[in-house]
């Protein structure tokens, strides 16, 4: 007995020979439905049966029964994430890879859901090839900037494709829970830890918060000690939050000898923002630290110093009390960027007046930046109170900002000329090279041709090289033109190394002085019958190709003869002669006229010109006859 199945999707195996012996007990057929991981109908095959002997009873059976196998789909369409869950900081970003639990046979394209607080990077479709090993998908995490705490977004997505299983919303796949770390405190920053003033004196200093918050925040500086005032200029809120108010502090002048001394700032936060609600111990502090002005003391009128390079300053270095003896001040620099003068020494007669302090910085034309150096002062003199060395005495910080920038300028970007005419333009570097720099300047069209020095360095940097263009004078009509230059630096200073893509190039339009035409000995002439008359015909230009000139007039008044009928690219100046003969008639005509037209031809197009395109020669014919 041989068992089959109609439908594919079953294989069946077994069956085989009953006798005398096993014709009761039978054989056993197996049915199995291999997996494919396809979402497939459930939909049944059939079992056919078929009985071959020798047994005639048998061999004529007729029909056996078939078996029906309903077939059941295990497949469903589902999302699995790798990892389960995740965990991003804010303004960071992850991975996770997504796949499907079936095998579609179309692309199945995923499309984010919206989520707060992280965003998806769109991945890329899944299909039967990768179907099983999945997809991967970038999630930021939500940048904020305001004190939330960590919080989750559900990452979700919906599935579309052309093979319907696959179309599924959203709310009925599963999604990926990212927990955004908060990478956000309230706290509070100081742009400094210290200030230094004398009594009676007052400095600023900026708070700002480390966080925006959601309500105004009120900044409370609370001095330690009686001696110094402090006060916040305004409110911190969601707009200023991150530049900060400005705190001014104020020694106070109590005219004590008590020395110098050290006031500290605490700071205290509030706030509807319940994360603001900070207490002075949760905040930094600004220590003030106040030279008393009742002992001997020196007061430099700046602490720090900004100068762009090649420009010079001024601060003011005075005594705190009357010296008993003259004293000298010294001032350094830690860097040779700054050079000093001063104009003086400080005396009993102008302690309170002061030494002045000029600090300037050479113009170098050379890109380094911004530089700094720290200025310090010794003060020597028989007065012991005022015999003070550069680690008694403040010191004063110089900000050099450099005027130079790295740069390439070209004057031109567009030029104009006329066959036979020279123009230029020039080429500077917006700062001082650190070694020669080569200029190649490079052409499209051969027919301009460039000249130029070839070396910017240290000495004509900035005024440049001198680029000059020049065109041929030709005779030809080829017409106008244009032709682009592109320019190439090459140095050991790798800041000046640039190749054309790098650097703006000038386009050069060329116009030609040239035109065809043809140039005619006389356009009006008066002949009386029975004469002749003649003169030259030339071409304009130098043709590319022999010219055919030809005359015609359409009165018979006139005979007109040519001494030749080409002119080529040696003989069109010197032109060919047209000669106008007149008859003599018997009759009494009057005066006429005979109007000469002229046709040019050539395999130069320039040189393809008819009658209408040419100018004429009227020739009026003066008859010799009176009438009776």
């Amino acid at each position: 007995m041989v068992a089959s199945s109609v439908d594919a999707r079953c294989e069946v195996s077994g069956g085989g020979v009953l006798d005398g012996t096993t014709w009761d007990d039978g054989r056993v057929i197996t049915v199995t439905v291999p997996e494919n991981n396809l979402i497939d109908p459930d939909v049944p095959c059939r079992i056919a049966h078929r009985v071959t002997s020798a047994d005639p009873a048998y061999s004529t059976l007729g029909s056996v029964p078939s078996v029906q196998v309903e077939v059941i789909n295990n497949d469903v369409v589902n999302l699995v994430y790798e990892p389960a869950s995740l965990t991003v900081p804010e303004g960071g970003q992850a991975s996770f890879t997504v796949r499907l639990t079936a095998q579609p046979i179309a692309a199945v394209v995923l499309n984010p859901t919206p989520s707060a607080d992280c965003e998806v990077t769109p991945a890329a479709a899944l299909n039967a090839q990768n179907w099983q090993v999945g997809v991967s998908v970038n999630v930021v995490g939500q940048e904020d900037e305001r004190v939330t705490g960590d919080r989750v977004c559900e990452v979700g997505f919906s599935l579309s494709s052309t093979n319907d299983a696959f179309t599924v919303a959203a709310d009925a796949l599963p999604g990926l829970s990212v927990t955004v770390t908060e990478n956000d405190a309230a706290g509070l920053i100081l742009n400094t830890d210290r200030l230094n003033v004398a009594e009676g004196e007052a400095a600023t200093y900026t708070a700002r918060l480390t966080a925006q918050p959601s309500a105004p925040v009120s900044l409370a500086p609370i001095p330690d000690q009686p001696g110094c005032e402090a006060q916040a200029e305004g409110l911190l809120t969601a707009e200023n939050w991150d530049v900060g108010v400005a705190v001014t502090v104020t020694a106070l002048d109590d005219r004590l000898a008590g020395g110098d001394r050290a006031c500290v700032i605490q700071h205290a936060l509030a706030s509807e923002a319940a994360a603001f609600n900070l207490g002075v111990g949760a905040l930094p502090r600004l220590t003030l630290n106040i030279a008393d002005n009742d002992t001997p003391g020196v007061v430099i009128g700046a602490r720090t110093v900004t100068q762009t390079e090649g420009r010079s300053n001024e601060y003011q270095v005075a005594l705190e009390s009357q010296p008993i003896a003259p004293v000298q001040l010294s001032v350094s620099s830690d860097a040779a960027l700054c050079r000093l003068e001063l104009d003086g020494t400080l005396t009993p007669e102008t302690w309170e007046t002061g030494v002045t302090v000029t600090v300037s910085s050479a113009d170098d034309g050379i890109v380094q930046g911004t530089r700094s150096c720290r200025l310090t002062h010794t003060l020597r003199s028989t007065d012991p109170a005022y015999d003070l060395g550069a680690d008694q005495l403040p010191a004063v910080e110089v900000r050099v900002e450099d005027n130079d920038t790295l740069g390439v300028v070209i004057s031109a970007g567009e030029l104009r000329l006329v066959e036979g005419e020279t123009v230029g333009y020039r080429v500077t570097l917006g700062s001082e090279p650190a070694a020669p720099v080569a200029l190649n300047v490079l052409t499209s069209d051969a027919r301009c041709q460039v000249s130029a020095e070839t070396l910017l360095d240290a000495e004509n940097y900035d005024e440049g090289i001198l680029v000059e263009v020049s065109v041929a004078d030709d005779t030809v009509a080829l017409g106008s033109f244009a032709c682009t230059l592109t320019h190439q630096l090459t140095s050991d200073d790798a800041n000046y190394t640039l190749g054309p893509n790098a650097l703006p190039g000038v386009v050069v339009q060329v116009d030609d002085d040239d035109s065809p035409g043809l140039a005619l000995g006389e356009t009006t002439l008066r002949l009386t019958e029975g004469t002749t008359g003649a003169f030259s015909l030339v071409l304009n230009s130098q043709p590319q190709a022999p010219v055919t000139v030809s005359a015609s007039t359409e009165s018979e008044a006139c005979t007109l003869s040519l001494s030749a009928n080409t002119l080529d690219e040696n003989t069109w100046q010197e032109g060919v002669t047209l000669t106008v003969s007149v008859a003599d008639t018997p009759f009494a005509e009057g005066e006429r006229e005979c109007i000469i037209r002229y046709t040019l031809s050539s395999d130069d197009a320039n040189y393809t010109l008819d009658g209408a395109a040419l100018a004429q020669t009227v020739v009026t014919v003066v008859d010799d006859e009176q009438p009776a």
